[in-house]
């Protein structure tokens, strides 16, 4: 698409109070979410939503433009071209580093064959290891998910990081991992868990070049497979998490890219029952801001006839302090009750370390890993 500087189209939507006005405006929202075209765009959409219990912004972007860290960015923007006293006086903080640059970048260095091969022989070993077929069950489509969220209140989410942060960087991460295991062993009967991790992408190859102001998807995509061991107090499981993931070559954050831009054949794929992600810490803006993000995120943001690629996506983040953990999967009643139960433990796992409980044997260090990002 030719980069253009005219500007996105905003709509309006005024609701009056009433029974149905919730479902009035989410009906709006998935009408702002669909119909975006990537040939001939536009794949920012803007919308301004005046109810009598407060006005919101809504801002749909397509993933291919933006993602969890870009809203950020553009939140910051808005607060800063909203205080402007007319739109001539905005002067927005330039992008030191403009997208397609990051992107040629990274695939002049996944091509170089030579620099890259020991990552690319670890990964074979690894693929050689954990077959495709590890795990796997149909996926079915985005329009027939279930979806369950869970949420820890502010003071259990303040202990748990509490428990955890002598343990290295990205020890919430790898704690919801493990507990994310041992509900796999203890619910579903599963030895091995092969997860697909997805990170920020905005460090590992790319560590020298200045994103922090960029707008854009930048992602890292990488498979792990984690052992259940039963028995093990919640302190080991983490660690043995965190270990297991700073093994990978790389530390997993260039496993895409070298897939995509590197020799033909470079990476395996590893067969990945569960995708995961988390995105860390949403800062709330301090002082006197104008905007704030909104904790109501919408569901189906993606297209409902889209097949999905793992039978179940947890994804988790931490919002004004709450640790809020969302699972979604397809399937009957039956499956829904199981999954109920799954989530459920890996709850009460993330509790019983913030209660201090399993971690009272003594410390139990974690090496360092990956951005620190809650």
């Amino acid at each position: 698409q030719t980069p253009t500087t005219a500007a996105p189209e905003v709509r309006w939507l005024a609701v009056a109070e009433s029974d149905d006005e919730d479902a009035i405006v989410n009906t709006w929202v998935r009408e702002m979410q669909t119909g975006m075209n990537v040939s001939v765009g536009p794949l920012v959409r803007y919308g301004v939503i005046r109810r009598a219990r407060g006005d919101r912004i809504l801002c749909v972007t397509h993933h291919l433009v933006s993602d969890w860290v870009s809203h950020r960015i553009i939140l910051e923007d808005l607060e800063a071209a909203y205080r402007a006293a007319v739109p001539e006086a905005v002067r927005l903080p330039p992008a030191e580093t403009e997208l397609d640059e990051w992107m040629d970048a990274g695939a002049r260095w996944a091509a170089d064959e030579a620099g890259r091969g020991p990552l690319i022989a670890a990964w074979h070993k690894i693929a050689s290891a954990y077959p495709v077929s590890l795990g796997r069950e149909p996926a079915g489509l985005y329009g027939d998910v279930t979806v369950l969220e869970r949420r820890l209140d502010e003071s259990s989410t303040t202990t748990l990081r509490a428990a955890l942060s002598d343990r290295g960087s990205g020890a919430v991460r790898d704690a919801i991992l493990a507990a994310l295991v041992d509900a796999e062993g203890r619910i579903l009967g599963a030895s091995k868990v092969a997860v697909q991790l997805e990170g920020h992408g905005r460090d590992g190859w790319g560590a020298a070049l200045d994103v922090s102001r960029t707008v854009g998807w930048f992602t890292s995509l990488y498979p792990c497979v984690l052992t259940f061991q039963p028995g093990v107090k919640a302190a080991v499981a983490v660690a043995r998490v965190s270990e297991t993931l700073s093994a990978l070559p790389d530390s997993g954050a260039t496993y895409a890219l070298i897939g995509a831009y590197g020799p033909a054949s470079a990476t395996t794929e590893v067969g990945t029952r569960i995708g995961f992600n988390y995105l860390g810490e949403f800062i709330a803006p301090t002082g006197q801001a104008l905007f704030q993000m909104d904790d109501e995120l919408p569901l189906g943001s993606i297209a409902p006839d889209l097949h999905r690629d793992h039978p179940v996506d947890v994804t988790a983040w931490i919002f004004h302090g709450q640790l809020n953990v969302q699972c979604a999967f397809v399937g009957n009643t039956a499956r829904v009750a199981e999954m109920d139960r799954w989530i459920g433990h890996l709850m009460d796992f993330l509790r019983e370390i913030s209660n201090g409980q399993t971690f009272a044997s003594g410390p139990c260090r974690l090496p360092e890993v990956g951005p620190k990002f809650d």
